[in-house]
């Protein structure tokens, strides 16, 4: 009983180590607010590439939207630049 005892002890403080070591790190980024993603509608369509009106679905009519994502480059703190 004493060795499980022990066992869970020694597991509550590594998690609640854990838990601390991410709150600081969480609470570094919000000094640091991370780069938006940039979202670009390119095109929206009902019509085929044939210029054909796509046909109805069950509720309405379909509709085809491309969009255009930039995500930021950043750097994570964890990993080493080669």
């Amino acid at each position: 009983m004493r060795k499980i005892m022990s066992w869970m002890l020694a597991a509550i403080f590594i998690c609640g180590a854990s838990v601390l070591n991410s709150c600081e790190k969480a609470h570094a980024q919000e000094d640091n607010p991370a780069p938006q993603v940039v979202s670009t509608e390119l095109i929206r369509t009902s019509q085929s590439w044939d210029g054909v009106e796509l046909p109805d679905y069950f509720v309405g009519r379909p509709e085809l939207v491309a969009v255009k994502y930039v995500f930021p480059a950043v750097q994570h703190p964890d990993i080493p630049l080669e």
